[in-house]
């Protein structure tokens, strides 16, 4: 130190330059002896504090030890109060800070600082310093709707696959156990579900905060076997049948329903067979038998089962003889324009009539006849053709009944 030659070193008004160790050199002759260290630290206020994390990555995974480190600019014994969001944190008053880092810790962290050379009160704040903490994915909740415990084939399903935790999530879902290729997203949608897509559902997630993949709970899907596509016929498949034809064998097919099938056969209303023969057989068939067949299938599995179509039978007698009458006036003699009826009588069933004038169709085909006498005088005669599609396809023709129209 320049100047500094006698026993005494006098600093007045020291500054943070003054600070240090001193030592005091003593020469006699040739010989020097050093004295002992003397340090001189001047007591300062707190003037700043710089705040620091370990470690320093901007998002820490949730588990991670991590520290906060204040470096305070100041003398003497320093207090420290440390605040998470600008509230005050109870328990560290250190200048270190560390903890194991979880969601709940994230946040904006700060230091204040200050001795006893601050004014009372007055504290030192640090820089802000941020903490983003990952939440890894732990809890996977798979939901599907319907939720109903049994479906029926046809309808469409959703699941939905809620995850926890943070980052960018990766869905897979798997039915037994195998990846479906096709889902990728929180959600996977089944459209128009079969027995084939019976089974149990998980969704698998890993996120980019995870380290490992988190399976949800099981959803089971079970879609039943119902009897579907059930379609009846006949044999012979004619619309007609003549009555006393030997047999008409009514079947019917189907989907689903699993095993032991039972085919209840109606007429109408009336119930006819109960059995587990998909056929109805009748032998020697009458008009009686005449009606619409219908077949309701159903199974162990689907109770309720399915309604066939409905399939007409239509028994006809052959026509035997065909007749007409004038049923007025009462006598065949008449006057130009006079109103007449006549009427039929078929033993049979006929399917069509066929009225004629002098052998030439009139536009009637009903059984009765009301046409109004020619104008002309003359002999008209009148005939009426009964049709039957399987004994008279070309008709079956009445005798005629012959009208005189006399003149006024």
């Amino acid at each position: 130190i320049s100047g500094a030659q006698t026993r005494t070193l006098t600093i007045t008004g020291p500054v943070s330059e003054n600070e240090g160790s001193y030592v005091c050199v003593a020469f006699s002759g040739s010989i020097s002896v050093p004295s002992n260290n003397a340090t001189l630290t001047l007591r300062k206020p707190v003037t700043s504090v710089t705040l620091a994390r370990s470690p320093s990555d901007e998002v820490i995974e949730n588990g991670t030890i991590v520290s906060f480190t204040a470096t305070a600019q100041g003398s003497t014994t320093i207090d420290y109060e440390w605040y998470l969001n600008g509230n005050l944190i109870s328990g560290p008053t250190g200048r270190t800070y560390s903890f194991v880092a979880s969601p709940s810790r994230a946040g904006v962290y700060t230091v204040k600082a200050r001795n006893d050379l601050n004014t009372v009160g007055v504290f030192i704040t640090s820089n802000e310093v941020s903490l983003e903490v990952t939440q890894p994915v732990t809890n996977v909740v798979l939901t599907r709707t319907p939720a109903d415990e049994t479906l029926v084939p046809g309808q469409d399903v959703n699941f939905t696959a809620v995850a926890d935790g943070d980052g960018e999530k990766t869905y897979t879902w798997m039915k037994n156990g195998q990846v479906i290729s096709s889902g990728t997203s929180n959600t996977f949608t089944l459209n128009n579900i079969q027995t084939t897509d019976n089974g149990a559902y998980v969704c698998r997630v890993t996120s980019s905060s995870s380290p490992s993949y988190v399976d949800s709970n099981e959803v089971l899907l079970f879609v039943a076997d119902l009897i579907r596509d059930v379609v009846a016929s006949r044999t012979p498949s004619t619309e007609f049948l003549l009555e006393g034809t030997a047999s008409v064998t009514f079947s019917v097919t189907s989907e689903g329903g699993g095993s032991g099938l039972n085919y209840l056969w109606r007429r109408g209303v009336v119930e006819l067979q109960n059995s587990t023969s998909p056929t109805l057989v009748l032998n020697n068939i009458t008009v009686a038998d005449s009606g619409e067949y219908t077949c309701l299938v159903t199974s162990e599995e689907d109770p309720d089962g399915a309604l066939s179509n409905a399939v007409n039978l239509t028994v006809l007698r052959a026509i035997t003889s065909v007749s007409i009458s004038l049923h007025s006036p009462a006598t065949t003699v008449v006057a130009p324009g006079q109103e007449l009826e006549f009427r039929s009588q078929v033993n049979g069933d006929a399917t069509q009539y066929a009225w004629l004038l002098n052998g030439e169709a009139l536009n009637v085909g009903t059984p009765v006849l009301s046409i109004s006498a020619p104008e002309e005088p003359g002999i008209y005669q009148y005939r009426m053709v009964a049709f039957n599609p399987i004994s008279h396809p070309e008709g079956f023709a009445s005798d005629p009944i012959l009208i005189e129209v006399q003149a006024p």
